[in-house]
């Protein structure tokens, strides 16, 4: 398993839902806003919300620079 990305599991305790997306049916999908397209997991309970990203829509927070300019 050493080839698996170790941030591939993050729990975020502290996300915020609406209501209903948290009472939705395993496979749903969603696309939120800027972050990426996620599915209601299996494991997913009203309580106890999980969401799986399947397509992250941002690569990084840093810039692309510019390529340089030939001189």
């Amino acid at each position: 398993l050493d080839w698996l990305n170790p941030e591939s599991l993050v729990v975020d305790e502290s996300a915020r839902l609406e209501p209903h997306v948290a009472a939705c049916a395993p496979g749903t999908s969603f696309q939120f806003q800027r972050i990426g397209y996620f599915t209601v997991d299996k494991d997913s309970t009203a309580a106890r919300p999980v969401l799986n990203r399947i397509v992250a829509l941002k690569e990084g927070d840093k810039p692309v620079a510019a390529p340089k300019a030939a001189k």
